[in-house]
């Protein structure tokens, strides 16, 4: 059995440069396993250790959770968007705008097969509809028209649909945003009449 692998400091830091420059979440040209290997071997060159893609890629996952848990405790302690962060928190930070943009653009993606498959489906439903009562489809019959305008109408209805959701999301997210600044005004204000009154209570002595 092989034994298991440590990481440190130093090699975390040196982890999460190596994934920030390869992206091993960009994975239009090679495979995810592919990339992930060759940032295992990277590592392996550099401080001789068996490293593979699994371990490399669980390490940066850790790393980038403990950071947005560091970034929530730190917001919502202080609110001080300047607070000071480690090397491995910004490196961490840097690669965690990677793995966003590819987990959005895979919601893309995906939204865009959903919508396609219901477009696919509607259609086909629509195709299966009876003809005119002379067996005939030649020709701009009142049927042929009543079905191409329902087919209109529901293409409106999904792209309608598709914009609403999504504008819906963008009103969630500045929601939990305007939350969250209102958390820190709150904290800001607290510790402002904290400090106001220590020093009322200082001057009295």
């Amino acid at each position: 059995m092989a034994s298991r692998v440590r990481f440190n400091d130093e090699i975390d830091t040196a982890l999460l440069k190596v994934v920030a420059a390869r992206n091993p979440y960009n994975t239009e040209h090679e495979s995810c396993t592919v990339l992930w290997g060759k940032v295992a071997i990277d590592l392996k060159e550099e401080f001789n250790k068996d490293y593979n893609a699994r371990n490399v890629r669980e390490r940066t996952a850790l790393l980038i959770s403990q950071f947005r848990e560091t970034e929530r405790t730190n917001a919502a302690k202080s609110g001080n968007d300047d607070e000071q962060y480690s090397e491995i928190d910004q490196l961490a930070e840097e690669v965690a705008s990677l793995e966003h943009e590819k987990n959005t653009k895979k919601n893309k993606k995906a939204d865009n097969n959903k919508g396609r498959d219901i477009r696919e489906a509607a259609m086909k439903t629509l195709g299966n509809g009876k003809s005119d009562d002379d067996g005939t489809e030649d020709g701009p019959t009142p049927t042929k028209n009543r079905r191409r305008s329902t087919e209109d109408k529901f293409m409106n209805y999904l792209e309608n649909k598709h914009s609403d959701d999504n504008e819906l999301k963008r009103e969630q997210m500045q929601l939990e945003r305007d939350k969250l600044e209102f958390e820190k005004q709150k904290y800001e204000l607290e510790k402002k009449e904290l400090m106001t009154l220590y020093e009322l209570l200082k001057n009295n002595k």
